[in-house]
């Protein structure tokens, strides 16, 4: 079978989740006996392949600019059985691909397909045959927005991560709950507001605790001014961190947090999970997928403070309740989550759309 793979740049060094799963597909696709033959076909500003990548870079055509990828689209000559683009955004180069009848697969990451989508994107979404999503809660909140899409087929993967430097170390003192993410005003729903607030209630259930958060955006100097308001030094900001730093931010904190309704994965609950950490989430949303029903950590109402306020401060207190939350949360990781694991639902998915 010969694929050819349509991406954000997985190797962009400016890079999120979407970029993350990106290259652990692709580098899944090439080491895979499925494929006979595969192309990686990327838009990307920073394009930056590590000599460890491990594979012939002419199977990489990544182009800096809009207009040059889509130049690389219609010049691609090579013929391919399926077509798997990696974010929706890129459907837009399927007019220049001459597809003809090949299969088409998309991959749903979440909020970027929650609406209805209109335009050229919404054009070509009905040339697709095979979706597959990052999760049940995705998937649903994709096809509710889209009812008049009917692929053949609809497959949930859950995403994984490498399991690089993971080893399990217990928390430090203070007991502190972790929330890691962007800070911008278009998303404004991760959860940091909602913890602030409720961070005086936190502190008289459990006092000596702190909230962490790192990350930056245009909502940090508001979330800033608010965390003085409400719990003064309780509440500490590292601002944007590295990876070295998050991960050791995971390693020190008792739990990490971020009840997101609207997360369509959530990666950073893996990485959170790989270190032994349970998780708070959201009790409507992909989080609550990911944790397992709540055996790594607890989902909440997060607009109820006294809901999550109670469940920070379980999460947040040693004991056999803990322990078994961070064994679980780890025991999860290591049966479920992994990039190993990842790349194996990929490779049947994309199996069972080609023989279709």
């Amino acid at each position: 079978m010969r694929l050819l793979m349509i991406s954000p740049c997985p190797y962009d060094r400016l890079h999120g989740g979407v970029q993350v799963s990106g290259q652990l597909a692709w580098e899944g696709i090439i080491s895979s006996t499925l494929f006979e033959k595969a192309r990686l076909l990327c838009y990307g500003r920073t394009c930056d392949v590590p000599d460890s990548a491990g594979f012939d870079r002419s199977l990489l055509s990544c182009n800096r600019s809009k207009l040059r990828v889509i130049k690389s689209a219609f010049l691609l000559r090579d013929p391919a059985d399926i077509i798997l683009f990696w974010h929706v955004r890129m459907l837009k180069l399927l007019p220049f691909l001459r597809p003809g009848k090949v299969r088409v697969a998309l991959f749903v990451h979440g909020i970027e397909c929650w609406d209805r989508l209109t335009g050229i994107v919404g054009h070509q979404l009905a040339k697709v045959d095979t979706v597959f999503c990052a999760s049940q809660f995705s998937l649903e909140k994709f096809v509710r927005a889209n009812p008049g899409f009917r692929p053949a087929v609809t497959r949930v993967v859950h995403l994984g991560m490498d399991a690089e430097d993971s080893s399990p170390a217990p928390p430090e003192p203070p007991p502190a709950a972790l929330i890691v993410g962007r800070m911008v005003i278009s998303e404004d729903y991760k959860g940091h507001r909602q913890l602030i607030n409720v961070w005086p209630q936190v502190l008289e259930r459990t006092p000596g605790v702190e909230l962490w958060i790192a990350g930056t955006g245009d909502l940090e100097p508001e979330l800033r001014s608010l965390a003085s308001s409400r719990a003064g030094k309780s509440i500490r900001f590292y601002g944007p961190v590295s990876q070295e730093t998050k991960l050791d931010l995971l390693r020190r904190c008792r739990c990490f947090a971020m009840p997101s309704p609207n997360e369509g994965f959530g990666l950073v609950y893996l990485e959170a999970m790989r270190v032994g950490r349970p998780c708070l989430v959201h009790s409507n949303g992909a989080g609550k997928e990911v944790i397992g029903s709540a055996e790594a950590g607890l989902a909440v109402n997060a607009d109820n403070p006294g809901e999550l306020a109670a469940a920070l401060s379980r999460l947040l207190r040693p004991g056999e309740e803990w322990d078994r939350w961070s064994c679980r949360a780890r025991e999860l990781y290591n049966s479920s989550y992994t990039a190993r694991h990842f790349q194996n639902r990929l490779m049947n998915a994309l199996e069972e759309s080609a023989s279709r």
